[in-house]
């Protein structure tokens, strides 16, 4: 596999060849290649976790190097690409000599492999899948014409959510089947219903926050190197600067890499947790089953082109790894994977690195981890980052509310729509019934004696609770989502392996399943698919944009140039996605203005000048021979309206102060506003 990895970056050198052809290259030499050489020189890796380590590790040591790189102002993507690609194909001749040399056992496996006869069961869940595919290729396709409502397209596109409700009875009859094979097809189906339609559906990505991650990728290939300070993806930089070796290897277009991220994260994802879940002691249908639940009851919109995406994948892959050093077997491995997978991570993101020390800390303390100074390695490899960091983690640690109970709050502190109050009811019923059904499931089993610790059970439990440690930090007010994200790894699992095992569980005399169990077990997961769906999905209309939105973004940010400021009304529009917004961002005299400007006018019906002429007033003083332009735009309306940031009439009343003030409209076009202060309306063209 290494030497197939190291091969295609040779061949995406090739000058003339289609975009498209280089990304599959430079994709198969990241997905393949260096995580490839690291497992074949290992001693002994389990198949699970040899699956998932092998583009795990690529990715995180792709982004160690090009981390160094800009570092250093040496930043040179198809040089890096040619040079791992010789690596890679040098230090894996000598396993690919060996392994000639060895007898071939694969007609000894293939002879070993029994074919199953399809049964009744697994028919209906081949139907079922394909029922799913049907609903959501038809859903999708309805969905960009769908008349908005705040409840989300499942109320519109009622396809939706027979897709979900399809692909839970596939997967449920899967199980009762015995058919590792259609289980997995039906998580495949789960990734495209839940995660479709973020992609197939929508003219560019979704939320404004993918589109500053594209701003640090730009950055980077334009430049060579990060700058300092000016953000926590600068200071943080290893997920971004992966991104940015992608896309100067391959000439992609970073809105392309971000409209496409999030259903490919989730194709990488699934594998994952399966093998968290078989390094901590499940069965195959229970670790296929615990990513499953993953999939399907995932609504933290996490999982977009950003840091948090990057270490939480390698975070997860960190744990599996060194959970398997309980054995001597593979502790090498284990320890080999799982330290270097944290060491991406702690150069990737500045809150997951806390919950992947605890969580290890924890299980060492149980012996579920060994040996234990493997926690005093982790902690010696994430010296360095805090070390260089030390200053920005001082200045946000000052920011941080040390209150459980307020950090429980959301980072919208407006009462919604009716629509998005109901998706929000949705959400907290899933996560209250998850966190509940785990704890009981923990609490049965710890009851039988040693067996909880051996059967998984005590390590998943470790996995799913600890992240509640992040209620003591605010995180910008997204801790609560933080700790049902990471939770979501254990007590999904914990669920999953639970649902596999009432699926087999045979009583009587006669061997019979138990088809009460069973059926209810199904419809537990379309509920939880139902659930997990609307949660992930009731914000689509206030949340997506068109590429129209995105140049019109980026011709204002150029029109403001490099000293310049541009102020969304509300932050829901997809600005900061080229290299610009760097020099903006250092250059930036309006940054308290602005949030005062937001603050003052939330939750209001947007009827007192106050605020507007205040802010007026500091543009005057700190700004008046720079641009600066204060955006209104449909995204932003959409997403005040969901939130009800501000009351109905509030958007145009606010806009009104400001043209009374002297702001003047340079454009308003297609729904698009931008009024400009006097060194902004000489600037614009």
């Amino acid at each position: 596999m290494a030497v197939v990895g190291g091969v295609a970056g040779f061949f995406s050198l090739i000058p003339g060849l289609p975009v498209a052809v280089v990304a599959f290259l430079v994709g198969a030499l990241a997905l393949a290649g260096p995580g490839g050489l690291v497992v074949a020189w290992l001693p002994a890796v389990p198949r699970p976790l040899a699956a998932v380590a092998v583009p795990g590790l690529g990715l995180g040591l792709l982004a160690l190097i090009a981390t160094v790189q800009l570092a250093v102002g040496q930043f040179h993507a198809r040089l890096t690409t040619g040079l791992v690609a010789v690596v890679v194909v040098v230090g894996a001749a000598p396993l690919v000599w060996r392994s000639t040399q060895e007898p071939d056992r694969s007609r000894q496996w293939l002879r070993g492999r029994t074919r199953q006869m399809p049964g009744p069961t697994l028919t209906a869940s081949v139907v079922a899948t394909a029922g799913a595919i049907v609903c959501a290729v038809v859903g999708m396709a309805r969905m960009p014409s769908s008349t908005p409502t705040d409840f989300g397209p499942l109320l519109r596109v009622p396809e939706l959510a027979l897709a979900a409700v399809l692909t839970a009875i596939a997967f449920g009859a899967a199980l009762w089947a015995r058919s590792l094979g259609a289980a997995w097809v039906a998580v495949v189906v789960a990734v495209v219903v839940q995660r479709g339609p973020t992609l197939f559906p929508t003219e560019t990505a979704l939320y404004e926050w993918t589109y500053r991650h594209l701003g640090v990728i730009d950055w980077f290939v334009r430049v060579g190197h990060y700058e300092r300070d000016v953000d926590v993806y600068n200071n943080w930089p290893a997920a971004m600067a992966l991104g940015a070796w992608f896309v100067d290897s391959t000439g992609v277009d970073s809105l392309a890499l971000a409209h496409g991220f999030q259903f490919g994260y989730h194709l990488l994802l699934v594998p994952v947790v399966y093998a968290l879940g078989r390094c901590a002691g499940l069965d195959r249908f229970g670790a296929v089953a615990g990513a499953f639940v993953l999939e399907v009851a995932s609504w933290v919109a996490q999982d977009y082109l950003s840091p948090q995406a990057f270490a939480y994948l390698l975070a997860a892959l960190a744990v599996a790894a060194l959970l398997v050093t309980t054995s001597e077997r593979f502790r090498v491995a284990g320890v080999v994977i799982g330290l270097t997978s944290a060491t991406a991570v702690f150069w990737a993101h500045q809150l997951t690195p806390i919950w992947l020390i605890v969580v290890v800390a924890v299980l060492a303390a149980l012996r579920l981890v060994q040996p234990r100074w493997v926690v005093l390695l982790l902690l010696l490899l994430y010296v360095p980052s805090v070390a260089v960091n030390l200053e920005s983690i001082i200045t946000n640690a000052s920011t941080f509310t040390f209150n459980p109970l307020e950090n429980t709050q959301g980072n919208v502190r407006t009462v919604g729509s009716t629509g998005q109050r109901v998706t929000s009811a949705v959400v907290k019923a899933l996560a209250a019934t998850m966190w509940a059904a785990a704890l009981v499931i923990v609490a049965i089993r710890s009851r039988g004696g040693r067996g909880w610790r051996t059967d998984g059970t005590a390590t998943l439990g470790v996995v799913g609770f600890s992240p509640f440690i992040f209620l003591l930090l605010s995180y910008g007010g997204e801790t609560v989502f933080r700790v049902f994200l990471f939770s979501l790894l254990g007590c999904g699992l914990l669920l999953g392996g639970t649902l596999a095992q009432l699926m087999s569980d045979r009583i009587g005399k006669s061997g019979r399943k138990t088809a009460v169990r069973a059926v209810g077990a199904t419809v537990a997961l379309a509920v939880l698919a139902l659930m997990g769906l609307q949660g992930f999905l009731g914000g689509w209309y206030a949340l997506r944009f068109t590429s129209d939105d995105v140049e019109m973004a980026r011709r204002i940010e150029q029109n403001a140039g490099t000293r310049g400021s541009v102020v969304p009304l509300e932050y829901a529009y997809p600005i900061r996605s080229t290299w610009i917004y760097l020099p903006q961002a250092r250059n930036d005299a309006l940054a308290d203005a602005r949030w005062d400007l937001h603050d003052d006018y939330v939750g209001t019906d947007g009827s007192d000048p106050g605020p507007a002429q205040t802010f007026t007033r500091d543009v005057e003083d700190l700004a008046a021979d720079r641009p600066v332009y204060v955006v209104v735009a449909g995204p932003i309306r959409n997403f005040v309206d969901y939130f009800r940031i501000l009351r109905p009439g509030g958007v145009d009343r606010v806009v009104g102060h400001l043209r009374a003030d002297g702001w003047e409209v340079v454009l308003e076009d297609n729904g698009v506003l931008v009024l400009a202060n006097p060194a902004g309306r000489a600037a614009w063209q």
